[in-house]
C-alpha cells in the first residue's frame, strides 16, 4: 500500500500535489502544499479557515494535521483543473502583529497566558494545560512595549514551560506543558532503522520507519546565572546596555530561573536526526526506538523539530507517491526549554495600561456603594517612612515613588524598566490625559485645594465673578457644588454613582418661588408616602416617564380647576377591583380611530342615559338609535338578521314600509386634540440639570447585516411633528435637536440600481448525458453519471413516474435513462423543479377540460421566466407571490427580492418590460418542450431501446410525445398574453403598495432594523396549476386514490389529523397542538413551549403531510457535497425475537451509512442528522435530529411487512 493524501475543509474534491511541512517546538509550524480540483478552489478556501491534511501511511495507520489558512494563490493549471498554493501556521502567528504596554493587577500567570492565547483566536477547549503545580499570582505582570507574542514567550521561558501544536477532532490545539516528559507518545509503537549502517535494504511491503539515523553532540559552555534584586545600573556605559540582566524576587525563585536559563542554552546538545517515512514524527510527538542502531542509542525519544515531503504528481499525470520525512530529536528524559527573547530598547519611562483579568475585590476596586476600596498591605522591603506613603498597589517596586496609585483597570500610568527587564519595572504616577486631568494647574490660582489620596477633595473657589465651594469624592462622580454667581447663582448636589438619601424626622418642603420644581431620574421615579402624598402647583403638574409610570396608594385623587390630561405612547389601562364611574356634564367620548373596545363582564352591562338625549351604537353605515321618546330604530346598510327560536310581538301591531328608504344617520367621531410632547430634563457630566436636546440614530441593513444605502426616511411623531431626510451610505442617520418622546419611522428602498444575485449551483451533467450514451452506460455498467443524475432528480420529489404515466419505473434501467437525459437538459441544479412544472402543465394544459385554463397559462410562464438568465429567479418569485396573494400589499414579494439581490426592488419591478420578458420566456420554454420531447420521442421509436424499455414505458413515452406536440403552438401566444397579464397585476399592486410598515423608536436610544426578506416559493403552487404539493399530478394522472388514509394494523398513522395538512411548529397556527400544550403541567408546559419557539424559529414552513397521513420530510433532506442524501437499503431490518440486542431500526440506520462510505469512505453521519425510514419503502433520509423527534409521524417500518 502506498502512501495516500486526503484534504479536509472544502465541498469539493481536492487532489494534494505536493506538500512540505516543518515543525518546531516552541516555534510552531509552515505547511506549503499545492492542491488541484476541477473547481474553483479560490471559492472555498477562505484565509482564517481551518483545513486538515489527512496522510494514510503504507500500514493503513492515519495521521492529521490541522492549520489555520494564511495565505492562497490560486489560478487555473489547465483547461478543466484549478490549482492552488496554501500556506498554513499556527493561530499563534497573530500575536506577533500587536505592540502594546500593560500592567495587569493581581493576575495569575495562567491566567494571563490563557487571555493571550485566546486573543489569537483559540477557545478554551483548545488550550491543553499540561503542568503538574499551579503557577503563581503577581501582584503586577507588565508586557513593557513588546507584541503579544514576544510576551506570550518571555512568560513561558520565566517559568520554565514549553509549547507545540496538535491535532484533535480536526481542530488546531495548543499544548503548554512543564516538559518534554509531557509529550504524547505516537500510537504506532516500536519504531526501527532498517540497518545499522543507515543504508536503505530490503524491507517488508508497507514498511513505515526510519532508513537513516546520525547523531550530533555540541559542546556547549554552561554557568548561566539570574540574579537577585537586581539595581539601577550605575555607569553610563551599563546604562546604554540594550540587553538585560535577568533578576528573580528571592532564593527560590533565583534557583529555578537559573536552572531553566541553562537547560535553554544547553538545548541541542545531544541530538539525533532520523529519516524516514514516519507521518507523526512531529514536533512535540515521542516514540521508542529499537535498540539496533549504529549511531544512537535505542529508547525513547522526543522530537524537536521536522520535515515531512510528500510528492504525488497532479491529477492529471499521477505519479507514485513519494514521502520523505526527517526528524531530530533528543532523548525524553533531556528535559527541553524556551529560550527567553531578546529585549528592545526601551525609553526611561513609557505609558501602560492597568489591566485585572481576575475581578477580586482583592484589587482595587469601586464597591457597590460607590466607595473606593483598597487592600491595606504595605511593602515590607521599603524603610518605615516610605511605608506611611506606599500601598500594595506599587509592592514589589525597588525605587518606591511615595505615593499610592489606585490601579483601576483602564487607567493609564508611567512606568520604567531597570536593566531593559519588564520583570524589574516600576510605577512613576499616572499618565495625565483628558480622562485622567491634573487636580491643579497654574490656571486655576485662585483655588484653595485639600485633597487626599482617597480622591477626597475640599476646594474654595474665589474668582471674583464666580465664586464656589466644591466638596467632590470619587473624582467629581459625587459632589456637592455651592455657586455664588451673581448673575445665576444655583446649588448642585450630584450622586453619579450608588445612591442618594435623604431623611428627616418630620417635614421635607422643596419649594421654588418663581419657577419650576423638577426631579428627573433616567430609570426609576419612585414618590411613596404612608398617608397623603400631595402635589400641587398653580399652573400644571405634569408627571413623564420614558416607560412605566406606578403611582400606588390607598387612594388617590386627581383634580384639577380646569383640565386633567393623561397621555400614553402606546397604550392606557385601567384595571378597578369594583366599580369605574365615568361622569361628564356635557359630552363623553371614547374613541379608537385604528381599533375598536371590547367591553367584558361577567355579571350585567348596563348603558343608561339621562333621557335628555339619544343613545346610538353606529359602525360601517348601520345603527341602533334609542332617542329620548323611547323609539328604537335599527338600521343596516346592507343585511339585517335576526334570529332566534321564537319572535313575540307584545302590545301593538307589526308594520311593514318597504317603499320608503332611509340610512343611519352616522354621529361624527370627535377629533381628539394632539398633545405636545413635555420638555425633558438631562443631567450633564457635572450634575447641571437643563433641558434635553434629543437625538435620533437610525441604523437599517439587510438580514447579513450589509446596509441599506441612502434609503429615504420618514419619522413622524404623536404631536404631529415630521422629518425626513435620506440614510448615508452605511445605512445610518443621526438627527440632532429632535422633538423629545417616541415616534414611528417609515424607510423607503435602497438608493442603488437592483441588481440580482444568482447564486445557485451549475449542473456538472448539463449537455452530458444523450439518450443513446444513457443507454450505452446501462449496457456497460459505467452508471455513475445516471446514479448523480437520480440524485439532482430527487430535489423535485418522485415526480417523473406520475407525470409521465406508466409503471416502468420498476424498471431500474428505464429510471435511469429517462432520468439522465432528462437532468441533462438543465444548466442550473435548481431548474430541475422548473422542469418538474413544465411536465406538469404540459399535462394540466392537455387536458379537455382545462385546455385553455388562465390560471394554468399562469403558471407556466412564470415557470419559463425562471429560467430567464440572471433576472429570471427574482421576477419569478415576485411574481408567484402576488398572484397567490391577490388583493394584499406588495411587502412580501419586495421581501423575495431583498433576498435575491441588493438595490430599489421598486424601481426594479416598474422598468420590467413585461412583453420582452414574455418573449425571453416562451423561447427557453420552447427549448426545454423540443428538447424533451425528442429524447422521448428518441427512446419510443428507435429500436435500440427495446430490450431496455418495457412496453408500458414505451407506450407511456408516446402519449407525453403527443401531449407536447398539441401544447407547442400554443406556447408563444400564451406565454406572452399571460406574461402582460403578470405585468398588470404587479403594477397593481405597486400603485396600492402604501411603503413598508413603520418602526417604532424613542429618541435617545438607537434604533435598529433590518428589512424583510424571504425566501422565493418553491416549485409551482398557483391555483390552477395542479401542483399545490409536489406531486399533485400524480391522482390525476395515475388514478390513485391518495384522498384516503392509509390504514397500520386497522389503526391510522400518528398525527393522521394532519393529513393533507402543513403541521406547523407555531403554536398560534397549530391549535392541535396548542391543546396538547394546554393538557400538559406547568413546568413542562413553559419548557416545551419554549422548544417550540425555538425550532417554529428554525423551521418557519413546518412539515406538511400527506394525504395518506404520513410526514413529508424532503424539503429538510442533507445534502453531502451537493446531493441529498437518500438511500435505499433495498430490505429492513427485522427487531430480534428475544427483546435484547441491536434493533432493527439501528441496523437499517447503519445499513445506509455502509452505503454512503462505499460511495465516499470519508463519510460520516453529523451528530444533528438522523435516519428516516419513508414509509412504503426501503428508502433512508438524512433529516435534522429535532424536527424527527418533535413531529409525530408513522414511518417506513409501520407500514413494512418483514
Amino acid at each position: 500500500m502506498q502512501t495516500r493524501i486526503v484534504v479536509y475543509g472544502t465541498n469539493h474534491p481536492v487532489h494534494v500535489v505536493d506538500f512540505e511541512l516543518t515543525t518546531c517546538i516552541n516555534s510552531g509550524f509552515l505547511l506549503k502544499a499545492n492542491l488541484e480540483s476541477q473547481f474553483d478552489l479560490a471559492d472555498e478556501l477562505l484565509v482564517g479557515n481551518m483545513l486538515t491534511f489527512e496522510i494514510e501511511s503504507p500500514d493503513a495507520i492515519s495521521t492529521y494535521f490541522t492549520g489555520t489558512l494564511f495565505d492562497i494563490q490560486s489560478g487555473f493549471v489547465s483547461e478543466h483543473t484549478c490549482g492552488a498554493e496554501v500556506v498554513l501556521k499556527p493561530r499563534l502567528e497573530l500575536l506577533k502583529q500587536t505592540e502594546k504596554s500593560q500592567i495587569f493587577v493581581q493576575a495569575n500567570v495562567q491566567s494571563v497566558l490563557n487571555k493571550l492565547i485566546q486573543k489569537a483566536g483559540y477557545s478554551q477547549d483548545r488550550i491543553k494545560w499540561r503542568v503538574t503545580k499551579d503557577l503563581p499570582t503577581l501582584p503586577q505582570c507588565v508586557q513593557a512595549l513588546e507584541n503579544d507574542y514576544t510576551f506570550f514567550t518571555r512568560l513561558l521561558a520565566k517559568y520554565g514551560l514549553i509549547y507545540w501544536f496538535e491535532c484533535h477532532d480536526f481542530i488546531e490545539s495548543i499544548v503548554i506543558a512543564e516538559g518534554n516528559l509531557a509529550s504524547p507518545y505516537i500510537e504506532r509503537g516500536l519504531l526501527s532503522v532498517t540497518d545499522k549502517d543507515g543504508l536503505v535494504h530490503e524491507h517488508e511491503t508497507g514498511f513505515v520507519g526510519f532508513t537513516q539515523c546520525q547523531s550530533r553532540h555540541r559542546f556547549k559552555m554552561g554557568g548561566s546565572q539570574v540574579h537577585m534584586n537586581a539595581h539601577p545600573p550605575t555607569s553610563v556605559s551599563s546604562a546604554q546596555r540594550s540587553y538585560f540582566e535577568p533578576a528573580a524576587q528571592n532564593p527560590a525563585e533565583q534557583f529555578e530561573r537559573t536552572g531553566n536559563l541553562e537547560l535553554a542554552y544547553q538545548q541541542g546538545k545531544n541530538e539525533v536526526t532520523l529519516v524516514g517515512n514516519v507521518a507523526e514524527a512531529n514536533a512535540g510527538y515521542s516514540f521508542s526506538l529499537n535498540g539496533k542502531l549504529g549511531t544512537a542509542k535505542g529508547g525513547d525519544y522526543t522530537c524537536i523539530r521536522s520535515k515531512q515531503i510528500y510528492k504525488q504528481g497532479s491529477a492529471n499525470d499521477p505519479k507514485q507517491v513519494a514521502h520523505h520525512s526527517e526528524s531530530v530529536c533528543v532523548p525524553r528524559g533531556e528535559p527541553i526549554r524556551i529560550a527567553p527573547p531578546e529585549h528592545s530598547p526601551k525609553p526611561m519611562v513609557f505609558t501602560a495600561t492597568v489591566r485585572s483579568l481576575s475581578g477580586s475585590k482583592a484589587n482595587p476596586h469601586l464597591d457597590a456603594q460607590g466607595q473606593y476600596a483598597t487592600q491595606v498591605h504595605f511593602d515590607s522591603q521599603v524603610t518605615e517612612s516610605v511605608k506611611r506613603l506606599t500601598q500594595y498597589a506599587c509592592r514589589g517596586q525597588k525605587q518606591p515613588t511615595g505615593l499610592h496609585f489606585p490601579l483601576l483597570p483602564d487607567s493609564n500610568v508611567l512606568i520604567g524598566c531597570m536593566n531593559n527587564d519588564p520583570d524589574q519595572s516600576y510605577l512613576l504616577g499616572f499618565a495625565l490625559n483628558d480622562t485622567q486631568p491634573s487636580v491643579v494647574t497654574s490656571a486655576n490660582n485662585a483655588q484653595n485645594v485639600l485633597c487626599s489620596r482617597g480622591q477626597n477633595l475640599l476646594m474654595f473657589d474665589d474668582t471674583p465673578k464666580t465664586p464656589h465651594i466644591v466638596l467632590q469624592t470619587l473624582a467629581g462622580n459625587q459632589h456637592l457644588v455651592l455657586h455664588g454667581d451673581k448673575k445665576q447663582p444655583y446649588i448642585h448636589w450630584l450622586a453619579q454613582l450608588g445612591a442618594m438619601n435623604i431623611f428627616a424626622a418630620k417635614d421635607i418642603q422643596l419649594g421654588s418661588v418663581k419657577s419650576a420644581i423638577r426631579l428627573l431620574t433616567n430609570k426609576t421615579f419612585i414618590a411613596s408616602a404612608k398617608q397623603q402624598l400631595a402635589l400641587e402647583s398653580k399652573k400644571s403638574v405634569i408627571a413623564d416617564a420614558a416607560t412605566n409610570l406606578d403611582v400606588t396608594a390607598n387612594q388617590i385623587d386627581v383634580s384639577a380647576t380646569q383640565n386633567i390630561t393623561l397621555k400614553a405612547g402606546r397604550s392606557h389601562r385601567s384595571v378597578i377591583q369594583s366599580d369605574i364611574n365615568l361622569k361628564a356634564d356635557n359630552n363623553l367620548t371614547i374613541t379608537a380611530p385604528a381599533g375598536s373596545q371590547l367591553i367584558q363582564s361577567q355579571g350585567n352591562i348596563t348603558i343608561k342615559g339621562s333621557g335628555s338625549g339619544n343613545l346610538t351604537l353606529a359602525n360601517g353605515g348601520s345603527e341602533i338609535s334609542i332617542d329620548s321618546s323611547g323609539n328604537v330604530n335599527i338600521f343596516a346598510d346592507k343585511l339585517l338578521t335576526l334570529k332566534g327560536k321564537a319572535m313575540t310581538v307584545f302590545d301593538g301591531s307589526m308594520e311593514q314600509d318597504i317603499g320608503s328608504k332611509q340610512s343611519a344617520t352616522m354621529p361624527s367621531v370627535p377629533q381628539i386634540q394632539a398633545l405636545s410632547e413635555n420638555a425633558r430634563l438631562s443631567l450633564a457630566a457635572d450634575g447641571i440639570a437643563t433641558m434635553a436636546s434629543s437625538t435620533i440614530e437610525l441604523s437599517y441593513t439587510y438580514q447579513d447585516g450589509s446596509p441599506i444605502m441612502g434609503a429615504p426616511y420618514t419619522i413622524r411623531f404623536a404631536n404631529g411633528t415630521t422629518l425626513t431626510g435620506n440614510l448615508d451610505d452605511s445605512g445610518k442617520a443621526k438627527i440632532e435637536n429632535a422633538p423629545p418622546g417616541q415616534y414611528t419611522v417609515q424607510y423607503g428602498e435602497d438608493k442603488r440600481d437592483y441588481l440580482p444575485e444568482d447564486n445557485r449551483p451549475k449542473n456538472p451533467l448539463y449537455g452530458q448525458i444523450t439518450p443513446a450514451r444513457a443507454a450505452e452506460m446501462v449496457r456497460s455498467g459505467n452508471t455513475a453519471p445516471l446514479i448523480e443524475a437520480n440524485g439532482i432528480a430527487t430535489q423535485a420529489g418522485d415526480w417523473l413516474w406520475g407525470t409521465l404515466q406508466g409503471d416502468f419505473n420498476q424498471n431500474p434501467s428505464t429510471s435511469q435513462i429517462v432520468v439522465g437525459t432528462l437532468i441533462s437538459m438543465i444548466p442550473i441544479i435548481d431548474q430541475v423543479m422548473d422542469l418538474r412544472d413544465i411536465i406538469a402543465n404540459v399535462m394540466l394544459l392537455t387536458d379537455d377540460d382545462e385546455a385553455n385554463d388562465t390560471d394554468a397559462w399562469l403558471a407556466f410562464t412564470l415557470t419559463g421566466i425562471g429560467l430567464v438568465p440572471v433576472v429570471g429567479s427574482a421576477v419569478k418569485g415576485v411574481g408567484k407571490v402576488i398572484l397567490k396573494n391577490t388583493g394584499e400589499s406588495l411587502s412580501a414579494a419586495l421581501a423575495v427580492l431583498r433576498k435575491l439581490g441588493k438595490g430599489d426592488p421598486v424601481k426594479y419591478l416598474r422598468d420590467i418590460n413585461w412583453q420582452d420578458l414574455g418573449k425571453q420566456s416562451a423561447t427557453e420554454v420552447q427549448n426545454i418542450v423540443k428538447g424533451l420531447r425528442d429524447s422521448l420521442d428518441d427512446m419510443s421509436t428507435s429500436w435500440h431501446y427495446d430490450l431496455l424499455l418495457p412496453d408500458a414505458a414505451i407506450e407511456g413515452m408516446q402519449a407525453t410525445v403527443k401531449r407536447l406536440d398539441d401544447v407547442t403552438p400554443k406556447i408563444d401566444q400564451h406565454m406572452q398574453q399571460a406574461a402582460q397579464e403578470i405585468g398588470q397585476r404587479v403594477n397593481k399592486a405597486l400603485d396600492e403598495y402604501q411603503g413598508q410598515s413603520p418602526i417604532r423608536g424613542v429618541t435617545d436610544k438607537p434604533t435598529k432594523a433590518k428589512a424583510d426578506e424571504l425566501e422565493p416559493p418553491k416549485g409551482n403552487e398557483l391555483p390552477g396549476a395542479g401542483t399545490t404539493q409536489t406531486d399533485k399530478t400524480k391522482p390525476k394522472l395515475t388514478n390513485r386514490k391518495d384522498n384516503k388514509l392509509q390504514l397500520i394494523d386497522g389503526k391510522p398513522p400518528r398525527n393522521a389529523e394532519f393529513a393533507g395538512q402543513n403541521y406547523s411548529l407555531d403554536i398560534h397556527k397549530n391549535t392541535i397542538l396548542k391543546q396538547r400544550l394546554d393538557a400538559m403541567q406547568p413546568r413542562k408546559r413553559k419548557i416545551r413551549e419554549l422548544k417550540l419557539k425555538e425550532l417554529a424559529e428554525k423551521y418557519p414552513d413546518g412539515v406538511n403531510f400527506t394525504e395518506k397521513g404520513f410526514a413529508d420530510f424532503r424539503p429538510y433532506i442533507m445534502k453531502y457535497k451537493g446531493y441529498l442524501v437518500e438511500v435505499d437499503i433495498k430490505k429492513l431490518n427485522p427487531d430480534p425475537t428475544s427483546g435484547r440486542g441491536t434493533s432493527g431500526s439501528q441496523l437499517d440506520m447503519r445499513n445506509a451509512n455502509q452505503l454512503m462510505e462505499n460511495i465516499d469512505p470519508a463519510w460520516k453521519q453529523p451528530s444533528t442528522h438522523t435516519w428516516h425510514h419513508v414509509e412504503n419503502s426501503t428508502k433512508l433520509q438524512l433529516i435534522p435530529s429535532d424536527l424527527h423527534s418533535t413531529v409525530g409521524h408513522s414511518g417506513g417500518r409501520n407500514t413494512y411487512s418483514f
